[in-house]
């Protein structure tokens, strides 16, 4: 499922584009979820990285295109984003944002789906990284990028997944450790591994993750934090 955020404070344009991209879904056998917003600042408020795509348009009147952009980006450098703008001279700040791409307006089918192409082929190079569980006699392939946090409990691992819950055995927590430490994941406790672009903040001896509080040990505290800076820094990790 490709999840997608259309923000467009006119809802006649925010409608037709959301038709176009179910239009793609449906040719192309791509399931979507595709969410409207009015105005960037909704969007950006209470953001969570838990979008594939943002269609921004450019002009809106509280916080524009750009705005909700730079907010984004603060949290979330990975989300596929595209601008939607009457001029395509504005379409160049979007570089300073890492924008996938623009589209004029009145959007056009056929540009809309060549972003579109674009856009899965991005994120299906995303899902190669991936981990294959094993879980009540089952194979069960997760992407990385879908995984909040793991955690050991009763000498099982859980993934907690944007999905949900997927309990397995017959590993450890420092062996993922060594893995997915490069991968964008940070042990911050001796219980928990927890993918750094789900962490909402980190404050005393916790950090809150898809909406948990899960503990920080003293010793791994400042860990943390570098990997959470350098992770918004766009540095590897």
């Amino acid at each position: 499922m490709v999840r997608i955020a259309i923000v467009e404070d006119d809802l006649q344009a925010a409608r037709q584009l959301q038709e176009q991209v179910e239009q793609f879904g449906a040719e192309n056998k791509v399931e979507t979820q595709i969410t409207l917003f009015s105005d960037g600042a909704k969007l950006a408020g209470d953001y969570r990285p838990e979008w594939d795509l943002l269609f921004l348009d450019v002009d809106m009147p509280v916080m524009n295109g750009f705005e909700t952009a730079k907010s984004i980006r603060e949290t979330d450098p990975d989300v596929c984003l595209i601008f939607i703008t009457n001029l395509a001279q504005y379409a160049i700040h979007g570089y300073d944002v890492g924008a996938l791409d623009y589209l004029l307006k009145p959007v056009k089918y056929p540009a809309l789906a060549m972003r579109l192409k674009r856009v899965l082929r991005l994120l299906r190079t995303r899902e190669n990284e991936a981990l294959i569980l094993k879980t009540d006699g089952n194979m069960v392939r997760v992407p990385l990028s879908r995984i909040y946090y793991i955690e050991i409990f009763d000498h099982n691992l859980q993934y907690h997944t944007v999905e949900g819950v997927i309990t397995t055995g017959g590993s450890t927590l420092s062996s993922l450790e060594k893995s997915l430490i490069p991968q964008g994941f940070v042990r911050c406790h001796n219980c928990y591994l927890v993918n750094i672009r789900y962490i909402d903040r980190v404050h005393g001896n916790t950090l809150r993750v898809a909406e948990r509080e899960l503990p920080v040990s003293r010793n791994r505290r400042r860990a943390v934090i570098d990997a959470l800076l350098s992770y918004a820094e766009g540095k590897s990790v």
